[in-house]
């Protein structure tokens, strides 16, 4: 049976503390500065570098992006309207924003905006998480919540990922050795340092050739290259919730055309995985819930 796989960096057991230390002393060493005194075009040129790749990367998925919309766009019919208060019509507006979060995040990470392009990508990660939620949820108490303005934490979505990967998918992936509310939490805890300016986060805007905040996205754009599995991964997450909701739906026409996406960036489940996440769909979901409004209360 295939293991559940997770981005190694959530794997590190380094604390923040650490790391902080670790960049603080790198920068104090000077070594940057020295080397630029030294060699002054070293700086622009590695600057262009960067450019260069971050906007081959960029260019990769911006690639995929028109059927990525277009297979979003095969939601809408399922929707009576956008305001419907239900399952499909939540999905919709959570994958959408997502998309239009990578679709920033490429923006940005074109400008060398690392800070920004990370924030983007754990914002539309959130989005995915909740419609997951939506979706598996059978009791439909949050998506309820949701529809009357409250916030559901990420820490809600983690749980029942929790709870559903080492209980609703058992059959399909072998993950007894793999927390993952705490895989889960970890990642989300790395990347709040984006989002709520920690100081872990911050230090990736440090120009260490000028030893002053990176005005001229100098080491933006080193990070927004060696970030960039993330804003990958919010891609793949998209397509994967796709996946998810085309299950639901029943629509089987749409589900290679995600597949198709996915094997250009190297990641699929094998056909024995597949079968079973199918199968698991095909006896116990009663499709037309997808379809009715959440409970009055």
């Amino acid at each position: 049976m295939t293991k559940l796989e997770f981005p190694k960096e959530f794997e590190n057991d380094e604390t923040l503390e650490e790391y902080v230390r670790s960049r603080v002393e790198d920068i104090n060493e000077k070594k940057g500065f020295l080397y630029a005194q030294t060699y002054p075009d070293f700086p622009a040129i590695q600057r262009n570098k960067n450019i260069v790749a971050i906007n081959r990367l960029c260019d990769k998925i911006e690639g995929v992006l028109p059927e990525v919309r277009g297979l979003i766009k095969v939601i809408f019919p399922h929707i009576k309207s956008i305001t419907a208060a239900t399952k499909v019509a939540a999905a919709y507006l959570l994958i959408s924003r997502a998309y239009s979060n990578l679709q920033t995040s490429l923006l940005v990470c074109r400008n060398g905006k690392n800070l920004e392009a990370m924030e983007l990508s754990r914002s539309g990660k959130e989005a995915l998480d909740l419609a997951m939620l939506f979706w598996e949820d059978n009791n439909k108490s949050s998506l309820d919540k949701w529809f009357k303005g409250e916030i559901i934490g990420n820490a809600h979505s983690r749980k029942f990922q929790h709870e559903y990967f080492n209980n609703g998918l058992a059959g399909v992936f072998q993950n007894e050795d793999k927390p993952i509310k705490a895989i889960l939490g970890k990642g989300y805890k790395i990347m709040s340092n984006y989002t709520h300016s920690g100081y872990a986060g911050l230090l990736d805007s440090i120009d260490v050739f000028k030893l002053d905040f990176d005005f001229e996205s100098q080491s933006g754009y080193h990070y927004c290259v060696d970030n960039f599995h993330i804003v990958e991964d919010l891609l793949i997450k998209i397509l994967l919730n796709l996946k998810n909701s085309f299950l639901h739906l029943k629509d089987h026409d749409a589900l290679p055309r995600v597949n198709r996406i996915l094997k250009t960036f190297n990641f699929g489940l094998t056909p024995e995985q597949m079968n079973k996440v199918f199968n698991k769909h095909k006896k116990g979901l009663d499709n037309k819930s997808a379809f009715e409004p959440v409970a009055e209360t």
